[in-house]
């Protein structure tokens, strides 16, 4: 099975966790009751790329997500940008397109303009620009790299992309969320 399942009657109604097996990443999905309906939460949705395998796990996971939830998402969740907390989403994008999802809520470094808003992580933009490049010659030159190092340095590069898909599937604007900072909408 791909999923651990707790419940608990201490409510009105049942909560359930749904934690899924994706390998090294996480994915995990709240139900909880609200009166006479069930809010769904889904929390992150990712793998490293060091583990092909959790591709092919991807599709059912997609697929149990969307039948759980009856196609509904009321607030999705990606912690931070690396890929083993957000590649599933694109990856199974014809899944999540057809979802009728709420709300997107992300860290706030995801913000499209953190690093003009925030002078302070510009050295961390340097340090993410300077491996993109290095990474962009690893493959241009065919270098070999140890799997490891491969994939932390994959897995931490900026995903431009993928949150850019992200910040589309709310029907509200993104909530971008920091410790001790009120949230930016985009």
């Amino acid at each position: 099975s791909h999923l651990i399942t707790w419940n608990s009657a201490n409510v009105t109604g049942t909560i359930q966790i749904r934690g899924y097996v994706v390998g090294f990443g996480d994915c995990i999905l709240l139900s909880l009751p609200d009166g006479a309906e069930t809010r769904h939460i889904l929390i992150d949705f990712g793998r490293a790329p060091n583990d092909p395998s959790s591709l092919i796990r991807f599709p059912d996971i997609a697929r149990d997500i969307e039948k759980q939830c009856n196609g509904k998402i009321d607030l999705l969740i990606v912690t931070h940008e690396h890929l083993d907390h957000l590649e599933g989403f694109y990856r199974e994008r014809e899944i999540f397109n057809r979802m009728d999802i709420e709300r997107v809520w992300m860290g706030l470094p995801s913000h499209p303009d953190y690093y003009r808003d925030f002078p302070k992580a510009k050295l961390q933009k340097k340090l993410r620009d300077g491996l993109t490049g290095f990474a962009r010659e690893v493959r241009r030159n065919r270098m070999a790299l140890h799997p490891a190092f491969r994939s932390l340095l994959e897995n931490n590069l900026a995903n431009k992309d993928r949150l850019d898909y992200l910040r589309e599937l709310g029907k509200r604007p993104v909530a971008y969320l920091a410790r001790g900072q009120a949230s930016a909408a985009s």
